[in-house]
């Protein structure tokens, strides 16, 4: 039975900066955050979030006060006068590092319709008959969520700020949906709380720290916001951070045996249905060690197959026919098809299962897309600039009324043009909200007829096919 969406852990990331993209000099060249994906942009703000330069929202939209603390972040610990590309190597590994030693994962309750990044490995769950409680080993960062009414709430509040050292400065704001409180209490101690109004009544997440937690506690508020956030520290394969960096290369059978175990701790499971190396070098199929040592993991039931995540189609033909590896993670769309000649045949003779990667082409396949009339400062608009905008604007109208027959969305459409195809196995689009959730999920049953496939294909004199649109 072929599914809509999956669970996947996605481990070893490994990636390269493609040789000619060094030779070109374009790490060196000065930032410019236009290229970049929102998932990219999240990332960037989370890690100056815990850089402490960072006091926004890590809601993957560029700012001005991004872009100031990115300069300060690279004036201090780079000395440079102005951001260049190869700077996120450092900036991002750091949080990298943070991220995989706490076990940060972006949390979403659907009580609350509220998303934060949580350090799982850092905080533990304890008995509170009054609240939901983590706290650290060390006793030294406390989170509590609270669900009471607008005077409960509001108590809360106020004793956070009765309880700001003389002499300190507590920042406070308050409107009929959103309270935000932060003070420095007694020992050098930082207090921050946050309530959301949902539903007819109010939630708060209030966190207390040592000083040595300040940037845990500046990572975990900007993390916050209503409805789903692109802030899951998961950079974009293929993308601004994944090229600019030179990210954990170690494909060795002791990292492999590590990365498993430290992941079946932080989700509390013994085995996988899929484990994936993630964006490998194309030389990684030289290591029969590694494969061995996966293969063995199948025989022991500690996974139940492995594959690779990665862009190209010749790449995952050369792996399916060199392992028994049968999952490919692949970016697949209506507007990147490089994967359909060739790989997808290989695929159904030697039953391996794809997983359609930016099915939606990070949201240019659905109905947020603005094709007429966008305004100025639409971040699509400016992440492709005007010429390659108006190409996808152009193609936009040409397939909308064939994607949204029979009552489909645009990104429904998308997904079932996917789902047509035999050997897609699994489509993983980005889920920012409940709504997104539902309509993807709609999805699962439709596909579309061969006269709508055929004139898809036909779009821009089959420009499409086979291709990824520029």
């Amino acid at each position: 039975m072929r599914a809509l969406l999956s669970v996947l852990l996605i481990v070893l990331g490994l990636s390269l900066a493609p040789p000619q993209v060094q030779a070109q000099g374009w790490v060196d060249q000065p930032f410019d955050p236009a290229p970049m994906s929102r998932e990219d942009i999240a990332t960037l703000q989370a890690a100056l979030a815990f850089s402490g330069d960072y006091y926004g929202y890590t809601d993957g939209i560029w700012n001005q006060d991004a872009q100031a603390a990115l300069e300060a972040w690279v004036k201090r610990e780079e000395g440079a006068s102005r951001p260049l590309y190869r700077h996120l190597n450092r900036l991002i590994m750091r949080l990298e590092d943070e991220r995989v030693k706490s076990g940060w994962q972006l949390f979403y309750s659907e009580t609350t319709n509220t998303s934060y990044l949580h350090p799982f490995d850092l905080l533990k769950s304890v008995d509170n008959k009054d609240a939901v409680e983590f706290l650290s080993e060390d006793n030294g960062f406390s989170v509590m969520v609270r669900f009471t009414d607008q005077p409960g709430m509001k108590n809360i509040h106020d004793w956070f700020l009765s309880q700001a050292v003389q002499g300190s400065d507590p920042y406070q704001y308050s409107d009929n949906q959103l309270w935000i409180t932060s003070a420095t209490i007694e020992d050098d101690m930082v207090a921050y709380a946050r309530s959301d109004f949902y539903n007819g009544s109010w939630s708060t997440v209030s966190i207390v720290v040592w000083p040595e937690y300040f940037y845990h506690l500046n990572l975990m508020a900007a993390s916050m916001t209503l409805g789903g956030s692109p802030a899951s520290l998961m950079w974009t394969s293929g993308g601004v951070i994944d090229q600019a960096g030179d990210w954990h290369r170690d494909i060795s059978v002791e990292h492999l045996r590590e990365a498993f175990e430290a992941s079946c701790r932080r989700l509390n499971v013994d085995c996988f249905d899929i484990y994936l190396v993630h964006t490998p070098p194309r030389d990684i199929l030289v290591h029969e060690d590694l494969f061995a040592e996966l293969d063995r993991m199948v025989a022991a039931g500690k996974i139940r197959t492995y594959g690779l995540s990665l862009e190209n189609g010749d790449f995952a033909i050369e792996f399916v026919n060199a392992t028994a590896g049968q999952a490919i993670e692949i970016a697949f769309s209506l507007y990147s098809q490089d994967s359909r000649a060739g790989f997808l045949d290989v695929a159904r003779e030697r039953g391996v299962g794809i997983i359609c990667k930016s099915p939606m082409a990070n949201g240019q396949l659905t109905d947020s897309f603005v094709a007429d009339n966008p305004p100025p400062d639409d971040r699509r608009l400016k992440a492709l600039g005007p010429e390659r905008f108006a190409r996808r604007a152009d193609l936009f109208r040409q397939a909308r009324p064939i994607l949204t027959a029979n009552g489909r969305t645009m990104g429904q459409g998308a997904l079932a043009w996917l789902l047509t195809f035999p050997q897609v196995s699994t489509v993983i689009p980005g889920i920012s909200s409940m709504a997104r959730l539902l309509e993807s999920a709609g999805a699962s049953g439709m596909r579309l007829t061969p006269e709508q496939m055929a004139a898809l294909d036909g779009i821009g004199g089959g420009q499409l096919v086979a291709k990824r649109v520029q």
